[in-house]
Order: C-alpha cells, then structure tokens, then sequence
C-alpha cells in the first residue's frame, strides 16, 4: 500500500491546480424533494415546505408566514466549522421573490457562531427588508466572518410577519449558496500560497509524531439490549422509544426521552470525547439535542449536540470538558467517569407541532479519548503525522503559485528520491 501511495505521487507531480471558491451549504437548490439541510424554526400555522415554483431546475423553498408579530426562520446553520476562519470572506447569493402583507416582509441574515452558543458578528445582508417582487430575482452580498467562528457560520432567511392583524409574509428562495471565497489550499502546510518540497519536508521532518488513532475501545454502547428503560421523563407529548441489539430509537413530537440503566458499571476513565453516530429518519432538526451521563453517585451532566440534520451514518462529538449543565448533584461532587450508571436520551422537537416531529436512531454511543492535533504537519487534525497527511500534500502537489525565490517546482526524480527516504523512514520506525 505504501509503495502503491508513492508511485501515485510521482505522478501528480507535474500536476498544477488554482484554487476555487469553496462552497459551504448543502442543499440549496432544494433539488433533494425536501427541506434536508435546513434548520427550521416554526410555530403555530407557520409554514415552510418545497415548492415547484423554482428558479431554476425542480425545485425551491417556500416560507409563509401568517403568525402576526412572530418571525418565521429558516437557516443554513453552522457551516464550515473548522474551514473558515477569523475575517474571511464570504460569499452569498440566492435567488427570491415573494410579498408581505400589512408590515410583513423578509430578511436575510448573517451570523459567525460561537461554540456551544452565541455569536461573534451579526449582519442584516443589505441593511434591511430584501426588496422583493412578484418575479425572482438573484441577490448577492460579500461579507466577513466575525472574530470567532468556532461554531461555524449561519445564512438565516426570515419571513417576518407585523404586529397588526391581517399581516402575512411569503417568501420563496432558490440557488442559495454560501460560499468562502479564499479556502485554504489543502497541503500548502507553510502558508506559503504552494503545495511542495517545503511542506513535504514539514511531513518528513515530523513523521510519526503523535499517537496513531485508534478505535472506540471498549467504552462504547453499541449494544443496546443490554440496558433497561425506566420511564422517566419518557415524554411531555406522545412518543415511542425502541431499545434493541444494535441500535436506540426515539420517535417524538414535542420532548422526548428516557433514562437508560446500564446493565453494569461503565468505567470510562481517561476519555475526554462523547461520540454518538445516528441516524435522523424523518422530521425537522431538532432544538436542542442532548444526552445526560450519570454516576453511581447520582450526578447528572448535560451534553449537547449541534448540528443534528436529517439524514443517515452522522457521527457528532462533543468535549466532556464542555458540558452544557448538571441536572442534578450527586453525593460526590464532579461527575465520575469510572462508574457510569445509566444515560438519558432527550430532545426538544419544534413547539410539540405534530407534524414536525423527529424519528432518530442511535447506533453507538462511545466516550473516547479526545485528540490533540500537534501542530501543522498534522493536517487531519488526528494526532498523528503519518500517510493521511502525506497524501494530503501528495494529492494537492504543485497546487498555487510558487513564491518568488524558493519552493521550486522539483522534478519527478527529486520527489521519488524524497519519497524513496521517507518510505526507508517509515520502515526503520516500524
């Protein structure tokens, strides 16, 4: 394999790329059929759905908003964590027409987020109401990403509807795209604006650093016969909670939840990472999503999951260090990850309106050990330097410009030679 990888990169290394906007949203040509990819935000008789009357191919989206003196918001929410950074710019376009009745009308909004909650900037695109007509038109707007964008950024479309009786707001969007206009050139580990013999010495010179990633080890519930459902806070509506051999699964309309007795001690010493993989089969992105741990001491912490859309294989992470709220204190002040007792699965779905209800399933619920990027040569960010970083380089070799004086473009002989050491390198070390 590792000689196969090798010759690979000898190949590409002629080969010249330019980098490209990088587009940051999913779904924004509704061309799925469905809403998948949007954070909905609806109460009352509140509407958002897809429609035929698009701009261009099958499909748009469409807000309408009847609900007086209460907004009507959908999101593209959280993008682009761990892409962009601090200032960069970002572009914005779509494609809208609609009408507002006595003081409705319609906003498109930006937002740089903030782990865990809150915002760093927040912009009205344009200044004010989007100037909406009867027919579509292509909006489009450049901005810049607020001083902390760890929770990513957010494109918030909302159809407001007045205060006065009578007032109703109705929007249709299309071709919305969210875009960062310089992405990072993959590879390019100097920041020098070239991927080359600069950064493949960065990766020779820190090879094997770290500690190689690993598995969920044996902290992990992906068995879930082998835990007992007591029924408290089963719901505040209706719902059904399936527990069985290979996954957990919850069906509610407005709060759902259960605690889950483990069938013997979990001892989770040491991991810093709650880790679930699910998957959303119907419905609207939840509120909030959260699982509470508790010890054997009676100690109840909260932790949240951002980021929930529908759809299947999700994997999502939270830091125990980051933990929302303790429900409840134990005897023992702090929670004790070496003796797990049970968990409790809950979630907030949309105002208890019944037809925006969540189907979910959990196939795995796995503390690990957090990991701790090591600096540059660690592009992944797995706490490791090793082949995934190599091939990044490799597979991006000679993209951007070379600086003037220096990281020239080598021939293939002069990388194989490189190559050639690193391979001597890597079977030395193991």
């Amino acid at each position: 394999m590792f000689k196969t990888m090798l010759t690979m990169g000898s190949c590409v290394a002629l080969m010249t790329t330019s980098a490209s906007a990088l587009e940051l949203g999913t779904n924004g040509g509704f061309e799925t059929g469905n809403t998948v990819g949007w954070s909905p935000f609806i109460f009352g008789t509140q509407t958002f759905d897809v429609t035929t009357d698009a701009n261009t191919g099958s499909f748009a989206g469409e807000l309408f908003n009847d609900f007086i003196g209460h907004p009507l918001v959908v999101k593209q929410a959280n993008v682009g964590v761990g892409v962009v950074s601090p200032g960069d710019e970002i572009n914005i376009s779509f494609s809208a027409k609609g009408s507002g009745t006595v003081g409705g009308e319609a906003f498109a909004e930006f937002f740089s987020e903030l782990t865990g909650g809150g915002v760093s900037s927040s912009v009205i695109l344009g200044g004010g109401p989007l100037a909406l007509t009867n027919d579509y038109q292509t909006f489009n707007f450049t901005t810049f990403a607020g001083s902390d964008v760890s929770g990513g950024v957010t494109l918030q479309l909302n159809a407001v509807a007045g205060a006065a009786i009578g007032s109703t707001s109705r929007l249709f969007i299309d071709d919305i795209s969210v875009s960062l206009a310089n992405p990072p050139l993959a590879g390019d580990i100097n920041n020098d604006g070239f991927v080359g013999i600069d950064d493949l010495g960065i990766i020779l010179s820190n090879w094997n650093a770290g500690t190689p990633p690993i598995a969920p080890g044996p902290d992990v519930l992906s068995d879930f016969s082998s835990v007992s459902f007591d029924g408290t806070y089963e719901q505040y509506d209706t719902g059904v909670f399936t527990s069985g051999a290979n996954d957990f699964t919850i069906q509610a309309n407005d709060f759902g939840g259960g605690f889950f007795n483990l069938a013997a001690p979990l001892d989770a010493s040491g991991e810093g990472v709650l880790e679930i993989q699910l998957d959303v089969n119907a419905g609207n992105v939840s509120d909030k999503f959260n699982i509470v741990l508790i010890d054997a001491d009676g100690t109840e912490r909260v932790f949240r999951f951002d980021g929930v859309a529908v759809g299947d294989d999700q994997t999502l992470t939270v830091d125990l260090a980051n933990f929302l709220q303790d429900n409840a204190a134990g005897a023992v002040a702090g929670l004790d990850l070496s003796s797990l007792t049970a968990f409790h699965v809950q979630g907030t779905f949309e105002y208890g309106n019944p037809g925006l209800a969540m189907d979910l399933t959990l196939d795995n619920l796995a503390l690990i050990p957090g990991v701790i990027p090591i600096g540059p040569a660690d592009i992944n960010g797995d706490g490791f330097v090793g082949i995934d970083d190599l091939n990044v380089v490799l597979g991006n070799w000679n993209a951007g410009t070379p600086p003037p004086g220096g990281n020239a473009v080598p021939e293939p002989g002069t990388l194989a030679l490189a190559a050639s050491g690193l391979m001597l390198l890597h079977n030395r070390r193991h």
